[in-house]
């Protein structure tokens, strides 16, 4: 037991200096997404904010936060077509996301590619059925899965399914906040 403290400090070293760059890469990825988020809240439109979003991606390639903001900052720009690239990025990363699928399927649309926008709404339907089913509807999430699913019923032309989903949200009582 006296070597303890000793192997417990030296495994602590050894996973602060093997995991140190993963995590510095972590850090300034943040750091430079929440610059260029103040940027943004400022009513910036300008390149810096981009670079400060591309800097972050470059730190690290999987924050996905770095690419949401890169994307809702194109999207005020009316700049689908590149919105896009970050979206089947972030679909890269997250496949399973609903959002994400929902997300490429509109801009799939706002791009003229359809059919492709419809395989998206349709992955997303099943991805939110099946996360819908599994939630109470206690959950702060709840809400929000039903009306992303009503959306994506939608988008699917499937007005009677996405009206139904909505009577049955107001009947439970449950409110939207």
């Amino acid at each position: 037991m006296p070597n303890s403290p000793k192997i417990f400090i030296f495994i602590l070293s050894y996973l602060l200096i093997t995991l140190s760059p993963l995590a510095q890469n972590l850090v300034l990825a943040k750091s430079l997404n929440d610059s260029a988020v103040a940027l943004m809240m400022k009513s910036e439109k300008n390149e810096k904010v981009i670079e400060l979003l591309d800097q972050a991606i470059s730190a690290d390639s999987n924050y996905a936060k770095a690419y949401e903001n890169k994307m809702s900052f194109l999207l005020n720009e009316k700049k689908f077509s590149n919105a896009l690239v970050l979206s089947n990025k972030l679909l890269s990363i997250n496949p399973k996301s609903s959002i994400y699928n929902l997300t490429t399927g509109v801009l799939l649309e706002k791009t003229g590619n359809i059919i492709e926008a419809q395989k998206n709404y349709k992955i997303a339907d099943s991805l939110l059925s099946g996360s819908i089913d599994t939630l109470k509807t206690t959950d702060p999430k709840y809400v929000g899965q039903i009306w992303n699913r009503i959306t994506t019923l939608t988008l699917l032309n499937n007005p009677i399914k996405a009206k139904e989903l909505a009577n049955s949200l107001h009947s439970t009582g449950i409110k939207s906040e």
